[in-house]
């Protein structure tokens, strides 16, 4: 079972507030960069509670490096949309103009993907549930994925990059 036990209800709070009542609407400009940098500081909130559990298992909320390969299958939605996506995002990382617009299309055009597949693959419904997703050690996966993606964009051309990473 990958669900995390003991969670801690104000984290849990933290993540359905914010995608309820965020600050700036999804695909409004600034909606992405706002998404990776929620992310990015609710990941390091989580592992300052988690990493001193019992039961911490850092394996089990390891980023994934990559889309697994099992999700890439037609029955769990795999299409040449997502494949073109994800090869922009992998290989073309340049060709995003900042942080905000990689971001945005992350969050349109991977990320609700990412979930819903998850939670079918894994049968966890709960993944699929912005109120209660980062109660499953996959949502730490997804996640540290699309920390990745931003990371990777911001290796693609350093001297081209103004924006700021998410801080210390």
């Amino acid at each position: 079972m990958s669900l995390i036990p003991d969670y801690p209800s104000d984290l849990r709070e933290e993540h359905s507030d914010w995608h309820m009542i965020r600050s700036i609407p999804m695909g409004e400009p600034g909606s992405g960069l706002e998404f990776l940098i929620f992310h990015y500081n609710f990941i390091r909130e989580f592992h300052q509670w988690y990493d001193d559990q019992p039961f911490a298992d850092q394996a089990a909320v390891a980023p994934w490096t990559e889309i697994p390969s099992e999700f890439k299958m037609r029955e769990l939605g795999w299409n040449a949309r997502l494949a073109a996506a994800e090869d922009r995002i992998v290989n073309h990382p340049e060709t995003f103009a900042n942080l905000d617009e990689l971001g945005s299309f992350i969050e349109t055009r991977i990320h609700p993907w990412l979930h819903t597949t998850a939670a079918e693959f894994y049968d966890e419904p709960v993944l699929a549930r912005i109120s209660s997703a980062n109660l499953s050690d996959h949502f730490y996966q997804i996640h540290g994925l699309v920390d990745a993606w931003a990371s990777s964009w911001l290796q693609s051309d350093t001297t081209a990059r103004d924006d700021a990473w998410f801080g210390s």
